[in-house]
């Protein structure tokens, strides 16, 4: 089985290739560094150099036998212009989900954003702040998620932390506010992507994630 991790380079994204590689599982990373990429893994993985701001061929070849995919690509930490929101958090993955479907691709899809996307918050509201306007590319890229023809599953992290992880999470279905007091450790969200990635119900196929 070959898993395809879309964003492996940093975050949540890089513990999830960390866990799958720990668990013996084949993993295909999809980075737009290659350098970084290869730094940080080797020939433990399989590369493939894809910019998500910048598609081409490259993606949906990245979709050759492939059973399962992740995906958490983002824009960077710290401010973005509205543009490279839409461009990677928007775009990007609407040009996932077409690569998918014109590859032929059946497996699970799990895609990771935020919780609070479809609420107001004060900390939505600065993140929308500075990213601009997040809540609102992000809601589009679920519709094209949604809409499409993929098993698919929303995982909603609440605000993000690092560390050993191992915290009693609280994981409810649909969205939720996103608040300074809904937080997640990242490698407890990591679980949960691989855990719904292989579960064989993929209901409830909208989740939220954060510590109880």
């Amino acid at each position: 089985m070959t898993i395809l991790i879309i964003g492996g380079t940093r975050g949540t994204g890089k513990i999830c290739v960390e866990q799958l590689l720990a668990q013996g599982k084949q993993v295909r990373l999809a980075a737009r560094n290659a350098e970084k990429a290869r730094k940080l893994f080797g020939d433990r993985v399989e590369h493939v150099v894809v910019d998500l701001a910048h598609p081409d061929g490259a993606l949906k070849r990245a979709f050759d036998g492939v059973e399962q995919v992740v995906f958490t690509a983002a824009v960077g930490a710290g401010p973005a212009k509205e543009s490279e929101v839409r461009a990677v958090d928007f775009e990007g993955v609407v040009a996932t989900v077409t690569a998918a479907e014109e590859a032929g691709f059946t497996g699970r899809f799990v895609y990771m954003t935020t919780t609070g996307v479809h609420h107001r918050s004060a900390f939505m509201g600065f993140l929308n702040f500075i990213k601009g306007d997040l809540s609102g590319w992000r809601a589009r890229a679920e519709q094209a998620i949604t809409e499409g023809g993929l098993d698919y599953v929303i995982v909603r992290a609440g605000a993000l932390t690092n560390g050993a992880g191992g915290q009693a999470l609280q994981i409810t279905a649909g969205d939720r506010p996103l608040t300074f007091g809904t937080w997640v450790n990242r490698s407890d969200v990591a679980a949960v992507i691989l855990e719904r990635l292989f579960a064989s119900d993929a209901l409830p196929r909208d989740i939220s994630v954060v510590h109880a």
